[in-house]
């Protein structure tokens, strides 16, 4: 028996409570549709809040402590398994499509029988496509992107546009389109794809027919009141000083939810579309589809748009969804799940080898295993931190020019780590000033840290040593 294909849509940057799968206003009908045929992980967290090691740890089903690959300028280190080279091994036609960020060009072409990539801005300077041409021009596809490359500036920490080119332009429809080729394209092999959308990480930038979908007047923010950040650590605060919008500017922070709400409203039609086309081929009951994100985005959360290396679930807790042969339909799991686990179920229900060196194990509802007792991610290689004290010595502005200022040293400060525990969360750093612990029951939206409660004193120690004792 021929085993299952197996499809894996990755979104950039899609915070888990953003779509109404997780309880919020916007309608994500092909996303749902896909959870009715499979499973629905309600609090899934990614290994590592950042692109290049999130991405990274789910195709290594390692931590990036494992790997070493701990910053945005790391890549798969060469001769790490991955399930591509399972999926190559076994005979299987292989394809990246779209944001790639973490494999090496040179060192993994070999695996991969298709290559096309796109970025946020458009198509890599120099990137070639191997096995499929994009379905537009260069030009058409470089003319669409090109606000991205020079956003406008909206008044606020980040930038956001709305524009008028053709939607078969912009890198979400191009991604899926392409799919589409793929998957018409196939032999009688089974075939593996890793469907890599760049949005809806910035620039925030949507076409008119799906900003129009989205009103900013409507959008209603979270609580964040100023006093949240009196008891955060320092890196938290200083993410506020850049990213936070003052309370007198809120407007502002709608309209870039609402631009970011639309991109995913724009994703999800896509989705559709591979999913029709998967009907229509008669592949679904032979393909493994997941839907996942690497990592979250404040989304409006703490007033703030983006990421920057804090562990609040709206940075951490990613959609994810998985559906296909073998699997229970409609059903939902509560249980906290790690995206390192995701590659080890897929391979699992195709009857195929183990990726090498894995920390992962098949999910629970997906396989025999129970859920596990706590889940980890982390931030940083032990770098000096970057203080307030340094950010006011170099008079660095606010908003996404200092964010970018300030990048490389804040992926590599620290030996932060996360852990969370049923509905508890605790965040420690050795190096750091202070912790972090949040019951996410009461407090959803993370605005009260009892680290220093002498009431919460017990359990702060017992999470801080189950960090000490994972992360070397």
């Amino acid at each position: 028996m021929t085993p299952p294909n197996v499809l894996l849509v990755m979104v950039d940057q899609m915070t888990a409570r953003a779509a109404q799968l997780y309880g919020q206003a916007l309608k994500t009908p092909n996303l749902e549709r896909l959870a009715q045929r499979g499973l629905l992980y309600e609090r899934a967290y990614c290994a590592h809040p950042l692109c290049v090691p999130s991405r990274i740890s789910t195709w290594t089903a390692s931590y990036s402590h494992s790997t070493g690959a701990q910053t945005n300028e790391d890549k798969v280190p060469k001769g790490r398994d991955t399930a591509f080279h399972v999926w190559r091994e076994a005979g299987y036609r292989t394809g990246l499509i779209g944001k790639n960020h973490c494999f090496d060009r040179v060192s993994t072409d070999h695996i991969f029988d298709v290559w096309c990539e796109i970025s946020h801005w458009g198509i890599p300077e120099g990137a070639r496509t191997k096995g499929l041409d994009w379905p537009r021009s260069n030009d058409q596809i470089a003319a669409a992107n090109a606000v991205r490359r020079d956003m406008p500036d909206s008044g606020g920490p980040v930038s956001v546009a709305v524009t008028g080119f053709p939607v078969e332009d912009y890198a979400t429809a191009l991604v899926c389109e392409q799919t589409i080729r793929f998957l018409q394209s196939c032999d009688e092999r089974p075939f593996a794809a890793w469907v890599s959308i760049p949005d809806p990480h910035g620039p925030y930038e949507v076409p008119e027919a799906y900003a129009r979908l989205i009103d900013p007047d409507a959008v209603e923010l979270p609580p964040s009141p100023e006093a949240e950040f009196d008891d955060a650590p320092e890196r938290n605060r200083i993410l506020a000083h850049f990213l936070r919008w003052p309370d007198e500017e809120r407007d502002g922070l709608r309209t870039a939810v609402a631009r970011y709400l639309a991109m995913i409203a724009f994703i999800d039609d896509q989705l559709g579309r591979i999913l029709d086309e998967l009907d229509r081929l008669e592949l679904t009951d032979t393909t493994i589809v997941a839907f996942c994100s690497d990592h979250g985005d404040f989304a409006g959360e703490h007033a703030m748009m983006g990421k920057g290396g804090a562990f609040y679930d709206c940075l951490t807790r990613v959609p994810l969804v998985l559906a296909g042969p073998g699997f229970a339909e409609s059903r939902k799991v509560a249980d906290p799940v790690s995206l390192i686990d995701l590659v080890p179920t897929i391979l699992s229900a195709q009857g195929l080898r183990s990726i090498t060196s894995s920390d992962g194990r098949p999910l629970p509802a997906a396989s025999d295993q129970p859920p596990r007792a706590h889940v980890f991610a982390e931030y940083g290689r032990g770098a000096p931190l970057l203080t307030e004290a340094d950010v006011m010595s170099r008079n660095l502005p606010a908003g996404h020019e200092g964010i970018l200022a300030t990048l490389e040293k804040r992926e590599h400060e620290g030996q932060r780590s996360m852990v969370v525990e049923g509905s508890w969360k605790a965040v420690h750093d050795p190096m750091g000033d202070r912790d972090e612990l949040y019951d996410l029951n009461a407090d959803p939206f993370e605005l009260t840290n009892l680290a220093r409660s002498p009431r919460h004193a017990a359990r702060m120690a017992r999470l801080r040593a189950s960090i000490v004792d994972w992360r070397p």
